[in-house]
Parts: structure tokens; sequence; C-alpha cells
């Protein structure tokens, strides 16, 4: 999972522009169920979550937290330890928490967590090892060699008995350029992937990697099965002087392993059990600046099946390799130069963006789509990338041309000046068709060559999608504007903590909402869990789409909302709206299922039977949100 810094932009400007447009009504869509605070010790303390299988609990990693408030309770972890904190979704709780690390051996990075077949969660950290100790986890400790510190700790928890296993050391001696991806497949299989720039890598007692005679930084795989029995492990070898970068990994259904990455250097070349790949880019055989996409995969049993580079001349580096259940794989990605047939056409010469669907056989593309972007700063290359349910393929990317094609399609800026930059975004199906695209841009008089739409992340909530955006970098407006033309179909009032706008299956902003969130994730086809940094803080959030009984109701106005109290309840609701009749009084719970009716008298109700947690009240056609204490 990405880890995101939040950053204080100063000189926020007030002036207004307006355009012909619609203005975007803002926070009715979605509902804050709940918003509690978490105070860590150490403000330089990050977190990585997850929610369980069960789609009940979030577990959140927290590093050098130290102690802990939330909620008016504190939770203890020694010294500079992190805590691992399992929150009630429906209520925002803590049900559970456990330390990570001690004094001795605190884990000062959790790098990344992820989930098994199982539910069960793995989490990769970094920790100040020291010879002589162990590693405490709760109440279990684990002892590692004392020849070597290890660099790296993989652990994963059973979020049934909240007991730790799997837990495998990571001995780098150099520790350079240690980057470690950990995988698990379908039928449990764990992978241990990276690159290592050491001369050797041992992942407990078996060594994995040694570097040979030419340095670099070199592939690491590593397999066992669901029990833990040793598969296969391997390792790639430099033939030259080589760089490799932006290493992805991906496993399909059949077990099969690939590996894409970019080779630089003109002379460059890397082996994996023979099979060579290199950097054929047609240039000075002296320049390490242009680079080639290379592809490995590799089969169950550890065989590799092919390697190969895709040939231009330029610099390409892959940013997104999903495979599917089909056995094909999205590989998108940038590029710079004119190219043959990856994609189909190249568009221009400079800074563009590629999207395809490749066969995992052969690695041949089935269909490639580019994008030609002009956008050279690294902070102006918005790029995330998302495969749905439906194998659909939403992306973004930042442009600066005062129009782009893309698949058959013209998008304009919302602003005139080629050096700054929109962001598209747009849904591909999995048979290359788009389904949808618009522009996201600033709503500015503030004409210069220097504003940028920031990062862009997302995820769904159902088939809507949740798009999220920092703050505007410069401008003299903070506002948002979204379409396909030269005047945007939608503004959106922008706020200083950045953008939240909710977009439907065909393109349409439904509504906004003026914050943004350092980790979201949805929870179900209705619910929607959200992180957010404070600098000092953090807010925990819980958002519900607004539906009755699982049906959207995006035409939600505030006259039909009802006013009660007390809200929390522990036994009798009382309806304040003098004015409100109804028949029936109707209770829904958090999964949106009637579990309580009764006629309406003297709008109350008795809910002293409801379990805790988050429930619907609805009277006719209108309606609000409690909680059950």
């Amino acid at each position: 999972m990405k880890r995101f810094y939040l950053f204080i932009y100063l000189g926020i400007f007030t002036c207004f522009f307006s355009f012909a447009q619609t203005t975007l009504p803002s926070e009715k869509y979605l509902i804050e169920q709940y918003n509690l605070n978490m105070s860590t010790k150490n403000s330089y303390s990050t977190i990585e979550a997850l929610p369980d299988k069960t789609k009940e609990n979030v577990y959140a990693f927290v590093s050098q937290s130290g102690d802990l408030t939330y909620n008016n309770q504190t939770y203890s972890a020694s010294g500079t330890a992190g805590l691992l904190i399992q929150f009630k979704i429906s209520t925002g709780e803590i049900v559970w928490s456990s330390t990570l690390g001690n004094l001795s051996v605190p884990l000062y990075r959790i790098e990344s967590v992820l989930q098994d077949i199982d539910g069960n969660i793995c989490m990769v950290a970094r920790g100040d090892f020291q010879n002589g100790s162990e590693l405490v986890l709760g109440n279990q400790t684990f002892a590692f060699r004392t020849d070597l510190k290890p660099t790296i700790v993989v652990a994963t928890l059973n979020t049934s008995t909240h007991l730790w296993g799997k837990v495998r050391f990571i001995y780098a001696p150099d520790q350079q350029g240690l980057i470690v991806n950990p995988l698990f497949d379908k039928n449990g299989n764990f992978y241990i992937c990276g690159t290592v720039n050491s001369s050797v890598l041992s992942i407990d007692n078996r060594q994995v990697e040694s570097v040979g005679s030419i340095p670099g930084t070199n592939i690491f795989i590593y397999k066992e099965d669901a029990t833990g029995k040793f598969i296969y492990n391997k390792q790639t070898s430099l033939v030259t002087s080589s760089s490799i970068n932006n290493i992805l990994f991906e496993v399909d259904n059949s077990e099969n392993l690939f590996i894409t990455g970019y080779i630089s250097y003109i002379t460059g070349a890397m082996s994996l059990d023979g099979v060579v790949v290199k950097n054929d880019t047609l240039s000075n055989k002296y320049d390490y600046s242009y680079s080639d996409i290379f592809l490995y995969k590799i089969n169950s049993t550890g065989v590799v099946q092919f390697g190969k580079t895709y040939l231009y001349s330029g610099n390409e580096s892959p940013l997104f390799l999903k495979a599917m259940p089909n056995g094909t794989l999205y590989l998108c990605g940038e590029y710079n130069g004119i190219m043959g047939n990856f994609p189909t056409t190249s568009g221009e010469l400079f800074y563009n963006r590629f999207y395809s669907k490749i066969s995992g056989e052969n690695g041949t593309f089935l269909w490639s789509f580019p994008l030609y972007s002009d956008v050279y700063y690294s902070d102006r290359n918005s790029y995330h990338t998302m495969m749905d349910e439906n194998n659909n393929l939403t992306t973004s990317a930042n442009f600066c041309p005062l129009s782009v094609t893309f698949m058959g399609h013209t998008y304009q800026k919302t602003n005139s000046k080629t050096g700054t930059s929109n962001t598209l975004v747009a849904r591909i199906s999995s048979d290359g068709v788009l389904q949808w695209g618009n522009v996201l841009g600033p709503v500015t008089t503030f004409e210069t060559n220097y504003i940028d739409n920031p990062k862009v992340d997302f995820a769904g909530i159902g088939s809507h999608l949740v798009l999220q955006t920092a703050p505007l970098l410069y401008g003299t407006n903070k506002d948002f504007a979204w379409g396909s033309g030269a005047i945007p179909s939608v503004s959106m009032s922008g706020g200083m903590w950045g953008n939240m706008a909710v977009i439907n299956n065909s393109g349409d902003v439904v509504y906004g909402y003026y914050q943004e969130f350092t980790k979201t994730f949805e929870i179900d086809s209705l619910h929607y869990f959200a992180l957010r940094n404070n600098i000092l803080s953090w807010d925990v959030v819980l958002f519900n789409t607004n539906s009755v009984n699982a049906v959207r109701n995006v035409s939600f106005k505030q006259e039909n909302e009802l006013k009660i109290y007390p809200n929390p309840v522990l036994d009798n609701l009382i309806i304040e709206n003098l004015n409100i009749t109804g028949d029936f009084i109707e209770i829904y719970n958090i999964d949106s299922r009637l579990v309580l009716k009764q006629v309406n008298v003297n709008n109350r109700i008795y809910v002293g039977k409801l379990q805790t947690g988050i429930y619907m009240l609805k009277i006719g056609n209108h309606y609000t949100r409690f909680i059950k204490k």
C-alpha cells in the first residue's frame, strides 16, 4: 500500500472565478457516521491500514506511535514502538490492540500491509534490530540470527487468533537498495520478492542472493507454500553494467509470477536462469539515461517461461501491473520518444503515458493506447491506476497541451496556458473500450506557467468512484472544474486540505466534499473508511453513502432529514420534527437490512434491544442516522 505525507501549503488566495456551469453541491452524498481523533506520542508516526476479510474490522499498523490516545483512552507502547489497532468499522471503537516492537527493537517504519486468501494480514516493517535482542510482537517474541542483523521483518497476523506466524527476517548486510514486496496467490503460496544492491541477501538461514562480480541492483524471488515449505528462490545477475528500477511483481491465478521494470545503460543486460533481457534502445552505447521495459514470466515450479524487452528509442518505465482472472495483464506506464508498435501510435516525442493489455502467455500486446502528456517535472506527474471488480481500468494522468486526444476522444483544459497541467481521468474496459473520460482542472484567473493539478487518488464505492485531490499549489482560486470541454460541466469549491468528488458509472460528478484523506478504501458498496493525517494527530472516519435500504438517494435534501435526540442513544429515541407524519417507523442496520419496524406513535421508538452500532431511521421519505450505544 502507498504511504502519503501531508504538506501545508501557504499563500491560499481568495479571489473567485465564474464559469457558465453547474455548481457542484457538497457534503450530501457522503455522510460521516463518525469522526474520531487519534493522537500519537510521535508526530512522525505513519499508518498503514487494511480491512479484514469480513469487512467488520480495520487493522491499522501505526509505526513509532509511542503512547496513543483515542476516544479518551490511552494505549501504551514501549518507548518508540508502534501499535497494531483493530477498529470495529460500525462504531469506530478499538476492540483490540497489540504492540509492534519494544524499547530494544522498535519497528520504525511499516512499509506495506496486504491480505492473504484467508483474510490474515501480512506486514513488511523495518526495524532497529540489535544483536542479543528479540523482536516483540504483542505477547510473542521472535529470535533472529546473532551473526547478522536483519534489516526487514515480514510477518503475518492471524486475524482470528491474533497470533503472528510466517515471521521471516531478511538480512542484507550492506542494506543498499533493499525493497521487499510480499505476495500471496489464490492457493495460499507466499512470495517474498524485491530488489537489493547488497553483496548477499538471506531470508532467515537461506541465502537467496549473492550479487556476483558485477555490482548493481538485482531482483530476488523466494516462494513457499501455505504450510511454510520452501518451493524455490531465484535471483537475477547483471551481464553488463546496468541499472534496473521501478520493479513490479504480480502473480496470476495459475501461480505464474510476472516481473516488470526498466533496464538502462545502452549496453545494459541481465539474466534470470540464463534468460537474458537487455536494453536495445538505439543511441550512444555509453548513454545510461535511455531505458527499455522488460518482462519476465516464471511458472509455478520456478521455470522461467520468457524474458523480453520492448524495443524503442527513448525512455520507458512501467507504473502499473495487474493480472486478470483470464491470464491477461494490464501494463501501464510512461515513455519518451517516437515508438513503433508499443503503443500502436506514439503520439509525440516526449513525456507520454501508455495503457495496454498484454497476453500472459507470451507478453504480446492485445491492445494499447498512448496519451501525449508533455509533463516533465515529477511533482506534476499525477498518475494513479486502479482495476475494479469488473476488471475495468480507471486511471489518471496529468497533461500540459491545450487539448489531448485519447482513444479517439479530444479533451480540453480548463485554462489556456500550455505550461500548466490538468488531469485526465478515464475508465477503460478490459476489451479496450473507453467507458468515459473527463478533465479535472483548476478554476482560476491566475494564468501562469506554474498552475498544476496536484496528486490524484481514488477508491471505489460500489460502481461509483471517489476521487481525491490535494490542494492546488498555485493560483487565485482553490476551486476545481470537471468536464471534457473548455467550459467544464461542473465546478466544485475547494478546501484548504483538498477535495473529494463522487463520480458515477457514466463519469458524472454526483457530489463533492471538502476534504482530503491520507488513506481511503471501500468497505462495501455503501461504506467508505478513511484516515486523515492532521500533522499532530489522525482522524478516523467512516462515511456512508446517502442511501435507504441499499438504494442510493442522490436527491437527498435537507428538509427530508429527521431531527432526533439523544444521539448516541441507549433506549428511547425521540423524533423532534413535529410535522413529520407516517404510518411506520423503520430502522435499517449498517448493511441496509430492515431490523425494526413499528407503528409510529408520537414520533418515538424504543431501540434498547438493538445491538451497538450505526443505524438508519426512516419515516416515509424522511430519514436520518443514529448510533446505538
